[in-house]
């Protein structure tokens, strides 16, 4: 639950001046977000306290695609966790799954054998035999299938030509701990009709036909990933790649999207050794971007899901495609703790934004990416005002266009040279974990040699922005 502060209005001077808004880079679905669900992260939150961690996991998963209109798509097979516990007596785990009318559990074993469990309030709990101590390590099976859009999204629904995982509340369309603080390595084993070509995290290690009208994709991803971060996106999709220093950047687009594409993102080493240059070394085995039918995009682990109706062939929307490479670093690499902290998320790919624009056009150009993400977080303070750190709008702009201004804020206050400094050390303490505000700050503070707790006060914990009353006298 996200609790809620009021403040004043905050009259008290500080230097600088003010803040953000939000270009819903992620615009999602309808129907994802779900009123009991209403952090889409999860973390602390549920548990203050993590009682096991998952070190892999395999989906050996079907997807069938619906035959007529009146059907929903189906995703079936089975989830097997390899899990550590992380406190002496642990009796039972907790398995995030939303629970609704069209899911169908088969079984669910431990260690190989028949497991007690129960479904309910989107959690499978299975009860352990024996209890397990700290760093014993156990496997969990889950055989399951689900349909519908809450689940996984065929689009358009009245003849789908794509299958897609829905966002972040959806990343529960597997059986997974949910929780951004537990990284693993995965590895997918995706059967699909013949006619479809996968697009999933990691790196792709086989494709067999099956010579029954069915393909099957193998995929691993060896970083260690997020579930929410875990992504399959389906679709008759022509692809192309580009080579950065021996790595592959691989498009899977529709085939009436092809020549735009190659325009589209034909900058995209530019825009990583800039990040690279900027923040440290790109951290994963390849990048991808899979074209699918969203509001917006999402910055799944080295594979961007992203709408085809930013693909313009014009440039347009190269800020939206550089905001998604930045989640690279910001969000995937080092990832959010709990919702409190999704401006380390967004904030900072949004400044990532006008990072860009100055990288390539120059500081005018920064300045007006500034100027309007300004305006948006006004537009929306005017009408809910909260602090950055409990936000009340999750993809909103407070979260990312007033983030981005604190960076922006933080960069005058600390020095250019500091600044720079800041987010490659800030990226090395945290890359393959996860990260909360206070420990940003702590990073800020030991390079400035000088307490911040006045500026993340001021800009993360109250709302709103310093207003004045200003008034003058002529005197003889």
């Amino acid at each position: 639950m996200i609790r809620k502060r009021i403040y004043g209005k905050n009259g008290r001077f500080f230097p600088l001046t003010i803040i953000t808004a939000l270009l819903c880079i992620f615009l999602t679905s309808p129907g994802i977000c779900d009123s009991y669900y209403s952090c889409p992260y999860s973390g602390p939150t549920d548990e203050l306290q993590l009682e096991y961690t998952v070190s892999d996991y395999y989906l050996n998963l079907d997807i069938i695609f619906p035959e007529t209109q009146e059907q929903e798509g189906v995703i079936q097979g089975t989830v097997t966790m390899n899990c550590r516990s992380l406190i002496n007596s642990l009796s039972e785990i907790h398995v995030d799954l939303l629970d609704v009318e069209t899911v169908e559990i088969f079984g669910v074993t431990l260690d190989g054998g028949i497991a007690d469990y129960s479904y309910i309030n989107h959690e499978i709990v299975v009860h352990l035999q024996e209890t397990v101590d700290i760093d014993e390590p156990f496997q969990v099976e889950v055989s399951y299938a689900v349909e519908g859009l809450k689940h996984f999204q065929f689009r358009p629904p009245e003849d789908p030509l794509y299958a897609c995982n829905a966002m972040v509340t959806a990343s529960r369309w597997f059986p997974c701990l949910h929780d951004p603080r537990d990284k693993a390595i995965y590895t997918f084993d995706i059967t699909v009709p013949e006619d479809k070509v996968v697009a999933a995290n990691g790196l792709k290690i086989s494709e067999i036909n099956n010579g029954d009208g069915t393909k099957t994709y193998i995929y691993t991803e060896n970083d260690p990933m997020a579930s929410y971060l875990a992504t399959l996106n389906i679709s008759d999709y022509e692809t192309f790649t580009h080579d950065y220093n021996g790595m592959d950047i691989i498009y899977f687009v529709p085939q009436d999207k092809y020549d735009a594409a190659q325009f589209d993102f034909a900058r995209d080493t530019v825009i990583l050794d800039f990040f690279s240059g900027a923040f440290g070394e790109y951290p994963f085995e390849k990048l991808g971007l899979a074209g699918v039918i969203l509001g917006g995009a999402m910055e799944n682990q080295d594979m961007i899901s992203y709408s085809i109706d930013l693909i313009t062939g014009d440039r347009s929307n190269e800020h939206t495609f550089a905001h998604e490479i930045s989640h690279m670093w910001w969000g995937d690499s080092v990832t959010l703790t709990g919702c409190y902290d999704v401006w380390l998320n967004e904030g900072f790919a949004s400044y990532c934004e006008a990072l860009w624009a100055e990288h390539i056009d120059g500081s005018d150009a920064y300045d007006a990416v500034m100027a309007d993400f300004k305006s948006k977080y006004f537009n929306e303070d005017d009408r809910n005002r909260f602090p950055i750190h409990e936000p009340e709008i999750i993809w909103g702009a407070t979260t990312y266009k007033k983030g981005a201004w604190v960076l922006h804020m933080l960069r005058w206050v600390v020095g250019e040279t500091i600044f720079w400094d800041i987010l490659p050390a800030y990226y090395q303490q945290y890359k393959y974990s996860h990260a909360t505000t206070e420990q940003f700050q702590d990073v800020c503070e030991l390079l400035y040699g000088s307490d911040l707790s006045w500026f993340f006060t001021q800009w993360i914990y109250e709302q709103g922005y310093p207003e004045f009353n200003i008034s003058y006298r002529i005197v003889d």
